[in-house]
């Protein structure tokens, strides 16, 4: 454990005594960004000379010596916005005692959820988002295939986000031709000409493109069609055969710069921008859904897109050791908002041996139940088993994988 962390309990819990109860109102600790702890006492004022409010100061600076320490009085608090903040009940964890001056993952260390801050529309699209806590689950690809089954098979209008900024992957599915270069701008540098006012929504349509017919195949019969269009994370192209002096002659440069600069660890930032995101999307393209590639393991942008915006998330993990923790994070957090969001686990990859692959996801699934029973709280309305699918590894989606053509598709 962290010992700063350690130390706000140890003080938290000086205030549990019952010799400090008729002297002390109410307290706060705050950690602050630069690591400074300080500590704020509300006192009664006729009690100012108590003996104990000496004691509380001695064992405090006794647990942590550079700790600071204001004792305050009611009309201290009336007369001053700054007291009242500190001591109003909003908290950004689960301790109205403690603030933990938190830079990232307010979103899913806030506890309890009590509400969805994205506001739909009643004319919104459904957005699924598909996260995986580490590389390498079929995360990606699954959706690729969700998205034809959707386009194809349903005649919808998908519209594919890729928000894993630091391993983009939607340049390299559907393909029309083997080898085929398909770098274009994308989410990053949209997020960041809309920001300094060098694009609007109305030119939205530069930093997507859309997936050709021969993927979907279209046959008009019901007079309805289907269609993918993606917003790639960004434009990748960098032609290292021919290198130049002039560092932003490059696109991923041009890429990595924008993503370097815009703020992608705090909370309300990145909800702001991807909320104005999607309702773009919305307002331009009209979209039936909106599925989103997520960023893996813990990182704020999956806090938003899968826990704050989405009404469906997908989570990837394997049966193994290694993902137990974010087997663990995902169902915490899915279960503080069932209310507002439907989780599905995939167990992936499993292996072609029929009964090998059932043991696995078998084990698989009584360890999803034991966590969900283990993190069960009395106060929850959730009493239903985590959906689990298995994913199994395929050797023609491997192919597809490296080359998603329309002539490898029709060899499925």
């Amino acid at each position: 454990m962290v010992k700063l962390f350690e130390k706000c309990s140890e003080i938290d819990r000086i205030f549990q005594k019952d010799i400090y109860q008729r002297s002390v109102k109410k307290h706060k600790i705050f950690l602050r960004g630069n690591e400074n702890f300080y500590v704020y006492i509300l006192i009664e004022k006729k009690n100012e000379t108590d003996e104990n409010v000496k004691k509380i100061e001695d064992e405090i600076l006794e647990i942590y010596p550079s700790a600071e320490i204001s004792f305050l009085y009611e009309s201290d608090v009336e007369e001053d916005d700054f007291y009242k903040d500190i001591f109003s009940e909003a908290t950004n964890n689960g301790n109205i005692h403690i603030e933990y001056g938190r830079r990232r993952f307010n979103t899913f260390l806030n506890k309890p959820v009590d509400k969805v801050r994205f506001e739909r529309k009643n004319d919104s699209c459904p957005i699924v988002t598909f996260y995986s806590y580490k590389g390498g689950m079929g995360r990606s690809t699954t959706l690729a295939f969700f998205a034809l089954h959707l386009a194809f098979k349903k005649r919808l209008k998908v519209f594919i986000i890729d928000a894993d900024f630091e391993a983009p992957g939607f340049t390299n599915f559907f393909l029309k031709y083997p080898n085929e270069e398909n770098q274009r701008n994308g989410l990053i540098e949209y997020i960041f000409d809309k920001k300094t006012k060098l694009t609007s929504k109305e030119y939205l349509e530069r930093y997507t493109w859309e997936v050709d017919n021969t993927f979907i195949k279209n046959d008009f019969l019901d007079g309805k069609k289907g269609s993918i269009k993606i917003m790639p994370a960004g434009n990748l192209k960098s032609d290292f055969q021919n290198p130049s002096k002039d560092f932003l002659q490059y696109d991923m440069n041009h890429y990595l710069e924008a993503l370097a600069r815009i703020n992608l660890v705090n909370q309300d930032a990145i909800m702001n921008t991807f909320t104005e995101v999607i309702q773009d999307i919305q307002d331009t393209f009209q979209p039936d859904v909106i599925l989103i590639d997520s960023r893996t393991g813990f990182n704020d942008v999956m806090g938003v897109t899968a826990m704050q915006l989405s009404q469906i998330m997908v989570g990837f993990f394997r049966n193994d050791i290694q993902s137990l923790p974010g087997i663990k994070f995902f169902i915490d957090n899915a279960m503080q908002r069932m209310k507002y969001i439907e989780p599905y686990l995939i167990n992936s990859i499993l292996p072609h041996n029929i009964s090998l692959k059932k043991n696995i996801f078998n084990d698989f699934k009584q360890k999803i139940q034991n966590i969900t029973g283990t993190l069960q709280r009395e106060d929850a309305e959730w009493d239903l088993e985590f959906p689990c699918f298995p994913l199994s590894k395929n050797e023609n989606i491997e192919i597809l994988k490296m080359q998603m053509t329309p002539y490898l598709f029709a060899l499925l």
